[in-house]
């Protein structure tokens, strides 16, 4: 024969070996209200964190907009104006207003030596001897565009481009091609 026990669980008890009682229904809803109340300010902080870093986010992505926007309207009008210099050999300094910045253009266009340095003026002949000058001059000039502005930030900003062009007279092809040369 097989008996069966059931043996009861033993109830908590407090600290003096008594049995643990409930608390009132009140102390437990207050015990809840202010875990609640914990939850929503750790909630709230964290909202207001997330919330100021896409604030950043936003004022950085503005930045980083208008810096594309002046170096794209700043390389247009330094294209710009060599496109003009290729047939007058000349730049024009000139102040262009963009959406949110002020554009100061300067060049200049000065004729080379071969080697591609700037074409020095004529110097007093020397007691040493020096190459003769060349008959023709070097049918290539060297243009400079600089265009220069200010961000939003209040710092100067600058571009630079630089390229050689064939002179008035067009006779590159006739110069490469010299015998002497």
């Amino acid at each position: 024969m097989t008996t069966i026990t059931c043996s009861r669980q033993q109830r908590p008890t407090d600290a003096r070996g008594g049995p643990r009682r409930r608390p009132p229904p009140r102390v437990r809803r207050l015990a809840t209200a202010g875990l609640a109340l914990l939850e929503a300010l750790v909630a709230a902080a964290l909202l207001a964190a997330g919330a100021a870093g896409l604030i950043r986010l936003q004022a950085r992505l503005a930045w980083a907009g208008d810096e594309v926007r002046h170096q794209g309207e700043a390389l247009w009008l330094a294209q710009q104006a060599l496109e003009q210099a290729r047939d007058s050999l000349q730049i024009t300094a000139l102040r262009w207003i963009g959406r949110t910045a002020t554009f100061e253009l300067q060049g200049d266009a000065q004729d080379i030596t071969p080697d591609g340095l700037p074409l020095s003026p004529p110097s007093p002949p020397a007691t040493t001897s020096a190459p003769p000058p060349l008959k023709d001059p070097f049918p290539v000039r060297a243009l400079s565009v600089h265009v220069s502005w200010t961000d939003r930030h209040g710092q100067p900003q600058r571009l630079d481009l630089h390229t050689l062009v064939p002179s008035a007279n067009r006779s590159l092809t006739a110069w490469l091609t010299r015998a002497d040369g």
